[in-house]
């Protein structure tokens, strides 16, 4: 048993085995006046468990910046091995959301475990026979702004920066891993302005590269992922089974297994209905896992931040901006643009078949049908219950396919207030487009410096609403 206080009650983490002789960790509290009444136990749940073989010991919780548990796992069957492996809440979790990623190993492998403590400044990985400590860095982070010679990001997907380092000062200051939030905004007579609308872009590294010329030109790249990407990274080691759970459920623990927030903005009817029975081979991508699920409604997942929320796209959703050509005149609440492409495109599939066992749905997209022939799929899905949830099945399939269809470009100046999946509307005589709504599908920002100019650009990928 581990144990560590946080300032309201006593946290433990315990190693043993089921009444059924399953082994596995548990965490739960025993109340000191905070969130629980003083003397008394909260219910124990499990953060990890094995089959016979494994077994699991020398537990430790500790408070750093977050909670943080180390545990051994020893395999006793063929090419034994000992772990030390270490789990931690999510970012912004609660004790009470039961929000811990799965387990990582370590790099030591010591049978007696280690243990983690920081002073605040300091964190300690604690052992018998060693001692490491590392300097935590500032919460804050540091601001690069100023460096910033070129950058392009995007949501979703991935960011591409590039640092001025003609004194070298970045060299090997800016690790792989690390996190970079992208706060655009506006500078007016009153100062710097961020948006309200919804949290900063945040990526994590995925490649740092140091550039050195002969002119001294020198510059650090970074390329790095969103929380999408992330959740594309995370692989379970080993099965994981859900047999009748909701399926928001199912979306929202295989992001905290990844380690991420999640949050559901709106769902649709057939998702929240969904309690599908669901298995994900180990080394399965988190992503691909997720989105088996999210395809059983017309739900989307989005970046949001250091996390990831799901959101119910319907066609009458409102518009949150308008877009006009840029000889046009612009009223209020409205943006001229620099440019649009205009891009249609076959709905594919443009007929699908849902097969349920005795039960079966279908639907379809009545031009797409009529010009090409039915350009059929047939899905097979025993999960469904009713030819109706089939229906609604074949219905989203057929609803993903017509937002895709349309693939429209707009290439406007900044407006830190656009966010993926919203609906924005576009006028544009020469285009044939007179307050025609289209789904934000993904937003784009291009940064570039030249001396002492800034240019800044907003492109944006737009579907049908």
């Amino acid at each position: 048993m581990g144990v560590c206080h946080d300032g309201a009650d006593w946290c433990l983490v315990v190693t043993g085995t089921t009444t059924v002789g399953t082994p596995a960790v548990w965490t739960l509290r025993w109340g000191d006046g905070g969130a629980l009444a003083a003397g008394s136990w909260e219910a124990a749940r499990v953060l990890t468990a094995g089959d016979t073989n494994v077994a699991f010991s020398a537990p430790a919780i500790g408070l750093l910046d977050r909670l943080r548990v180390t545990v051994v796992e020893r395999w006793s069957g063929s090419g034994a091995y000992t772990l030390n492996l270490t789990s931690a809440l999510v970012r912004n979790a609660l004790w009470s959301d039961n929000a811990w990623r799965d387990p990582t190993p370590l790099s030591t492998a010591w049978s007696a475990g280690v243990a983690q403590v920081w002073d605040g400044t300091v964190a300690y990985l604690c052992h018998p026979a060693l001692v490491r400590r590392a300097v935590v860095p500032d919460a804050v982070g540091t601001e690069y702004g100023d460096r910033l010679v070129e950058a392009v990001w995007e949501a979703p997907g991935g960011c591409r920066l590039t640092l001025d380092n003609s004194d070298g000062a970045l060299t090997g200051v800016l690790a792989v891993g690390g996190e970079i939030v992208l706060d655009a905004g506006y500078w007016t007579a009153v100062g710097a302005e961020f948006p309200l609308s919804g949290r900063p872009a945040v990526y994590w590294a995925e490649t740092v590269r140091v550039v050195d010329r002969r002119d001294g030109r020198g510059v650090v790249e970074v390329e790095g992922v969103d929380a999408l990407g992330v959740l594309a990274r995370w692989r379970p080691r080993q099965q994981v089974v859900y047999s009748g759970s909701p399926a928001l459920a199912i979306v929202a623990d295989l992001c905290r297994r990844a380690g991420l927030a999640y949050g559901a903005v709106s769902v649709s009817p057939e998702l929240a209905e969904a309690a599908p029975a669901v298995t994900v081979p180990a080394g399965t991508d988190g992503l691909t896992a997720v989105a088996r699920v999210l395809a059983l409604g017309r739900d989307q997942l989005v970046p949001d931040g250091e996390g990831l929320v799901s959101r119910f796209p319907q066609p009458n959703d409102g518009s949150t901006w308008t877009y006009r050509a840029g000889d046009e005149p612009v009223g209020p609440s409205e943006q001229p643009m620099l440019e649009y492409v205009r891009t249609e495109t076959p709905v594919v599939p443009g007929f699908v078949r849902v097969v349920a066992g005795p039960h079966v749905g279908q639907a379809q997209d009545d031009e797409t049908v009529e010009v090409w022939g039915d350009g059929g799929r047939v899905v097979v899905d025993r999960s469904l219950t009713s030819a109706s949830a089939a229906a609604a099945r074949a219905a989203a399939i057929v609803r993903a396919a017509v937002v895709a269809s349309k693939d429209d470009r707009l290439v406007s100046g900044p407006n830190v207030g656009t966010q993926v999946l919203d609906v924005v509307t576009v006028h544009g005589a020469r285009l044939g487009l007179s307050g025609v709504a289209r789904r934000v599908r993904a937003v784009r920002f291009e940064y570039r410096r030249v001396g002492e100019r800034r240019q800044f650009r907003q492109v944006l990928r737009l579907g049908a609403p």
